[in-house]
């Protein structure tokens, strides 16, 4: 499907990236209590902002302002990635499971960049 048609429902960018949080919503649920309000929390609004920012953008009436929606999208796409890597480090992720969800969120980033750059060769 041409990203530019449909709906967000429509668009291979958001699948992954609800995915994505979907996966991070049931890691979390196997963290420590104590860090339900911290890092937990943290990272699953992040991590749901990317999905939630591509439909947002796409339900609005112009390609600046999808594209604009886009770039805030990503820029929580590299949050998340940021936080996934801290939790590895803490000791709270697993870094095989790190390593697959940083490859997935790549593939995202790539795709978002290149719907951008669609959007703006627009006008």
């Amino acid at each position: 499907m041409n990203q530019m048609n449909g709906t967000w429902e429509d668009l291979r960018v958001w699948k992954a990236a609800n995915q994505c949080a979907i996966t991070i919503f049931h890691l979390k649920q196997k963290w420590p209590v104590e860090e339900r309000y911290g890092l937990t929390s943290q990272l699953f609004r992040a991590a749901l902002s990317v999905p939630t920012n591509i439909a947002e953008g796409k339900g609005r009436c112009t390609a600046a302002d999808f594209r604009h929606f886009l770039f805030i999208s990503r820029g929580s796409l590299e949050e998340t990635r940021s936080l996934l890597q801290f939790a590895t480090d803490v000791g709270l992720l697993d870094a095989g499971v790190n390593k697959a969800l940083q490859r997935e969120y790549l593939e995202i980033r790539a795709m978002l960049n290149q719907l951008i750059a669609r959007l703006s060769s627009r006008g």
